[in-house]
C-alpha cells in the first residue's frame, strides 16, 4: 500500500505534507481527526513492513518507546498496522515538533561550548532516563536530536535502531553511520547504556569542533574508534574537553554513566539541574542491551518491587540441573543450526562474549562476532546458571526454559524448524509473564528475550522434505 497526502490511517489520521525520510520510511505532518491535534506520523518502508519478523519486533520497541515518560524525550502516542492486498503498512504516531535537528545546525559551523554543554546536558537527561527504564537507544546522532524553541528533543527511541542488529542496511541504503559507535558495538558486542554515552560524547565532539572523532570510510572509521586515539580533545576547552574524553574512552568501564555526564554538562554549561526523578527499584540494576533497544513490558504492581533475593538452594540446583541438560544437548546439534558443522567442537559453557572493561581486554577487531548457535546457548547457559543463585530467576523459570530448550532440540532434530520456532516464540511469550510477575529481574529479561530472538533468526524457515 503506497501513501500520500490525504491517506487516511486506522480511519484516524488524515496525512498532509512529508516532513522527512530515509531508509526506515517517511515522515508525515498530520491530523488526529479524534482528538483534533497535529502529529507526525512514520511510515516504515514497504520493504521492512513485508518482513513479518521485523513487525513483530518493531511492535515491541513501540511500546518500549510509549513508555518512556521524559520532557526530552518524543512522546509516542499510537502505533498501528494496516494489512493491504499489497501489503502491510505500520506506522508509529508521535508528537509533532518544531525546529531543526542538531545535524542541520551543525551545517553552519561549530557551536560554542556553552551552548554544547547545554545541548549535550538534556540528551544526557533523556538517556538517564530511557537507561534506568531498562532501554538503551542505540543511535545517538545529531540528525536524531531535535533543537525545540522550548527544549532540545531525542528522537527515534526504538525505532531507527531495530534494523541495526543486522547488516545495518536494507535495499541497499545505509541506515547507520559509524561516527558515533563505540568500539564494541564496532565489534558486535552486547550492547550496553555505555553505547549511549560514547555516541553522545562523539555528537558533542562534533558540535564543538565542526567534524567527527574519525573521518573516511566506514571501515577506517570503525578500525578508528576500536585503535586509535580521539584526536584534538586537547583543543576543546576545559573542563568539558575532560568530560568528552571520558566519555569517548574505548573502555566502557572507563565512562561516566549518563546521569554523571548530565551533572557535568549542567555544570559546564553553568544550567539549573532538575530534580532527581523518584527512583524506580525495578530498573535500579545496571542496563543491559543486546539487540536493539528492548521493550520494558508492562510491569504489575508487585512488579514495582525489588527483585527477590534467593539463595541456591535445592529446588534451584535442581532447576539448573535440568537447564544445563536441554542447554548440553543443544550444543550436540549446534552445528545443523550453523550450517550442517555437526562434527565441531563446542565452547566450554562457561565462557561468553562480554564487553570489555579494562584496559588489558582492549577491544579487538579479530574479536568473536558472537550470533552461533553455540555462542547463543552459552551465553544462556550462563544467564540463567547465575541469575538462579543470584535470585535473579526464579527456580521454576529455569526449570522452564530448560523443558523448552529441550523441546526445541527434539524438533529441530527432527527437522521441523517451524515448531521449533514456535517453542522459542512461546517461550518468549512465558518470560513476558514471568517478568510481570516479578519472577524475572529486568536485565536477565532482556538479556534472554534478545538470545533467544537471535536464536529464531538461526533456524532454516522451511521443515526439511522426508527422505
Amino acid at each position: 500500500m503506497s501513501v500520500a497526502a490525504g491517506t487516511r490511517l486506522a480511519d484516524r489520521y488524515v496525512l498532509l505534507d512529508r516532513i522527512g525520510g530515509g531508509g526506515m520510511g517517511a515522515v508525515w505532518r498530520a491530523s488526529d481527526t479524534v482528538l483534533d491535534r497535529p502529529v507526525a506520523i512514520k511510515v516504515l518502508a514497504a520493504q521492512l513492513s513485508d518482513d513479518a519478523e521485523f513487525r513483530q519486533r518493531f511492535r515491541r520497541e513501540a511500546r518500549a518507546a510509549a513508555r518512556l515518560d521524559h520532557p526530552s524525550i518524543t512522546q509516542v502516542y499510537d502505533y498501528g498496522e494496516i494489512e493491504q492486498p499489497d501489503g502491510v503498512v505500520q506506522f508509529l504516531v508521535m508528537e509533532l515538533l518544531h525546529g531543526t535537528t542538531l545535524a542541520s545546525r551543525l551545517e553552519h559551523g561549530p557551536l560554542p561550548s556553552t551552548e554544547v554543554a547545554g545541548i549535550g546536558a538534556q540528551v544526557a537527561d533523556a538517556l538517564d532516563s530511557a537507561h534506568r527504564s531498562g532501554v538503551v537507544h542505540r543511535d545517538v546522532t545529531p540528525g536524531n536530536i531535535m533543537l525545540t524553541p522550548t527544549r532540545v528533543k531525542v528522537l527515534d527511541f526504538g525505532i531507527s535502531t531495530v534494523v541495526g542488529d543486522a547488516s545495518m542496511t536494507v535495499a541497499g541504503q545505509t541506515l547507520g553511520t559509524p561516527a558515533y559507535l563505540a568500539p564494541e558495538r564496532v565489534q558486535g558486542l552486547p550492547a550496553t547504556a555505555a553505547v549511549d554515552v560514547y555516541a553522545l560524547g562523539a555528537v558533542l565532539y562534533n558540535a564543538i569542533t565542526g567534524h567527527t572523532p574519525f573521518q573516511g570510510t566506514w571501515t577506517q572509521q570503525a578500525h578508528a574508534h576500536v585503535h586509535q586515539p580521539v584526536p584534538d580533545l586537547d583543543l576543546i576547552p576545559e573542563p568539558l574537553g575532560r568530560a568528552l574524553a571520558a566519555c569517548l574512552s574505548k573502555w566502557p568501564a572507563e565512562r561516566p554513566t549518563a546521569a554523571q555526564l548530565a551533572e557535568a554538562l549542567h555544570r559546564i554549561g553553568n544550567i539549573p539541574q532538575a530534580a532527581p526523578p523518584v527512583p524506580v527499584p525495578m530498573v535500579a540494576a545496571p542496563v543491559y542491551q543486546s539487540g536493539a533497544t528492548r521493550v520494558l513490558p508492562a510491569a504489575r504492581p508487585q512488579a514495582l518491587t525489588a527483585p527477590r533475593r534467593r539463595g541456591p538452594g535445592t529446588t534451584a540446583m535442581i532447576a539448573l540441573a535440568l537447564f544445563l541438560a536441554g542447554a548440553i544437548a543443544m550444543f550436540s546439534i549446534y552445528g545443523l543450526l550453523d550450517g550442517g558443522q555437526a562434527g565441531a567442537p563446542p565452547a566450554d559453557p562457561t565462557t561468553t562474549a562480554s564487553t570489555p572493561s579494562t584496559r588489558s581486554e582492549s577491544p579487538s577487531p579479530d574479536a568473536t562476532q558472537g550470533g552461533t548457535a553455540q555462542e547463543l546457548l552459552n551465553q544462556i547457559t550462563e544467564l540463567v546458571t547465575t541469575a538462579t543463585v543470584n535470585g535473579d530467576i526464579s527456580p521454576r523459570v529455569a526449570i522452564d526454559i530448560g523443558r523448552s530448550l529441550g523441546d526445541v532440540v527434539d524438533r529441530v532434530g527432527q527437522r521441523e524448524y517451524r515448531k521449533a520456532t514456535e517453542e522459542i516464540e512461546d517461550l518468549n511469550h512465558r518470560l513476558e509473564e514471568r517478568f510481570q510477575d516479578g519472577d524475572v529481574a529486568p536485565s536477565v529479561y532482556f538479556q534472554l528475550t534478545d538470545s533467544l530472538d537471535q536464536l529464531v533468526a538461526l533456524i532454516p524457515d522451511e521443515d526439511s522434505e522426508n527422505d
